[in-house]
């Protein structure tokens, strides 16, 4: 028998007979744990997890005195026909799944799939599809002396759970905010689900949030109203709640439909930040239009930079499976523009909003969509256009009607770029720790940008450059001056490692600090 680890931090791993009590043989072989089973049928394998494990979005779960929580993947290590895809495959070997737990009586829960026999909780699955498991996998697990406040809303209900912890401050505004958000999904799908948020609070040692799962059922994280992240994280993990209660399929969870999948969930992560009350709004900033525009800018700015790295073709995502860095940006950055642009397109041939979700939620609950399909019936007749430019090829979105540089606060967009500019270099790091970070270096980006317009210094066609500079002349500068910078070097802008080449070699430094201080004296 066969058990899938991942990456679980298990230890004290044992197995024996549960007719007998004997030791059984086993052996921990990369992600899994191989039992030789011999002419037993019942096996019990015990083993110890660490919880609280430093990610890089912070700690996955954790333990305390007064708290406990985990998500599934983190903890339940289960048969590998419980990762299948193949329903039958499921069907055969998995016939159910039973989760037990042992709690202090005064604590609060917040399981998947819960039941209840006397005083007993546990979780259940039986004869469980592909969904249920995928659900019980991505769930928050969560023990502890919670604060629960219920919500009605419709067949549905929500309810969030405060951590004990919890250094946030729940306030009515706070309240109304999570509810504007599951009401905003609630329209869109036109269902409610039962769903449960837990908050939780930072690591009591340095401050890390701590992570503990999201699926159709239950969600927990850290959350800090006052920063606009956590709402639009908020936003996108209950997008996928309605998704996945309403498609109940692997169509959207594997190549190449995946980067769809989360297009369209960061689409939506955003068109939900205009349903938050317009307090909570105005103190983070949230506008979906503006929201749209930084993306985009960041989307150009990366694009044309490192040509190589990010000059995606979405149909192909397979092959960058690999390189974090690279699906991050293709699911978070362009997906979602792409589906914003399908959006744009459906709504100006047919005066609709929405379509591609409505048509999912109408046809795709019985597997086996083509994205064709999706982008034809938003698009129309230009969809084999779309497809072929964007879809099977990677030419650049041109979504210059997003937004007008005249009215651009040049301190957020330039802060924006910093913040793609750092998590690409998170993800970069983890395959090469030698990637380089660009600080984006502003003074003196006026005078540098005229310098580059006189030697005639390019970053892409002029037709492309006049319609960044309209929209961005952050962007337009910054970029500028990066193929000065180039020119300076004499580096080739051609070069696949053109970022290591002048934001990694000393040569190169001292060149370009040379070149501005010359400037300078000038």
């Amino acid at each position: 028998m066969k058990l899938y680890k991942g990456d679980i931090p298990c230890s004290d791993i044992k197995c024996r007979s549960a007719e007998t009590g004997e030791k059984m043989d086993f052996d921990v072989k990369d992600d899994f744990i191989e039992i030789i089973t011999g002419n037993d049928k019942s096996i019990l394998v015990e083993y110890n997890v660490s919880l609280g494990q430093l990610d890089k979005h912070g700690h996955r779960g954790g333990a305390y005195s007064d708290m406990v929580t985990f998500d599934g993947d983190g903890a339940l290590i289960l048969p590998q026909y419980a990762f299948s895809t193949e329903e039958s495959e499921i069907k055969r070997n998995v016939g159910r799944i039973t989760i037990h737990y042992d709690i202090p009586k005064d604590w609060v829960s917040v399981v998947p799939y819960s039941k209840q026999t006397g005083d007993e909780l546990f979780s259940q699955l039986v004869k469980p599809t592909w969904a249920d498991i995928y659900d019980l996998r991505k769930s928050c697990f969560a023990f502890g002396k919670f604060r629960k406040y219920s919500y009605e809303q419709g067949e549905g209900k929500l309810q969030v759970l405060i951590d004990p912890a919890y250094k946030g401050n729940y306030s009515r505004e706070v309240e109304d905010g999570l509810n504007s958000i599951y009401k905003y999904y609630a329209g869109l799908f036109e269902s409610e689900i039962n769903f449960s948020i837990l908050l939780l609070r930072e690591d009591l040692k340095d401050g890390s949030y701590i992570i503990s799962g999201s699926s159709t059922q239950t969600c927990g994280s850290s959350f800090q109203p006052g920063k606009t992240r956590d709402w639009q994280l908020m936003g996108h993990r209950m997008f996928h709640a309605f998704f996945d209660t309403a498609v109940r399929e692997t169509t959207f969870h594997t190549p190449p439909q995946l980067w769809f999948y989360e297009g369209m969930a960061t689409y939506y992560e955003n068109m939900s930040m205009n349903s938050l009350p317009a307090g909570i709004r105005q103190k983070t900033g949230l506008d979906k239009n503006e929201e749209f525009l930084m993306l985009y800018k960041q989307y150009l700015y990366m694009r044309l930079k490192d040509k190589y790295f990010f000059s995606v073709m979405p149909m192909e995502e397979e092959k960058y499976s690999s390189f974090k860095g690279i699906t991050e940006f293709l699911h978070y950055t362009e997906a979602p523009l792409m589906i914003k642009a399908l959006d744009d397109m459906g709504y100006s041939k047919y005066g609709e909003h929405d379509r591609i979700l409505k048509y999912i939620l109408k046809h795709g609950k019985k597997g086996n969509l083509l994205l064709e399909e999706l982008v034809k019936y938003a698009a129309g007749d230009g969809y084999k256009t779309f497809e072929s430019k964007f879809m099977y090829n990677n030419e650049l979105l041109p979504l210059w009607y997003l937004g007008d540089g005249k009215k651009e606060d040049t301190r957020r967009t330039i802060q924006s770029l910093k913040e793609i500019e750092y998590t690409q270099w998170t993800w970069f790091r983890l395959l090469d720790p030698e990637y380089p970070l660009d600080s984006l270096e502003t003074e003196g980006l006026s005078e540098l940008t005229g310098q580059a317009e006189k030697t005639s210094v390019h970053f892409a066609s002029e037709d492309v450059e006049n319609n960044v500079k309209k929209l961005s002349p952050a962007v337009y500068s910054l970029l500028k001056q990066y193929y000065l910078r180039a020119d300076v070097c004499g580096a080739d802008t051609n070069n696949k490692m053109l970022r290591y080449e002048l934001l990694g070699k000393k040569e190169n430094l001292d060149k370009w600090a040379l070149y501005k201080k010359g400037l300078k004296k000038d």
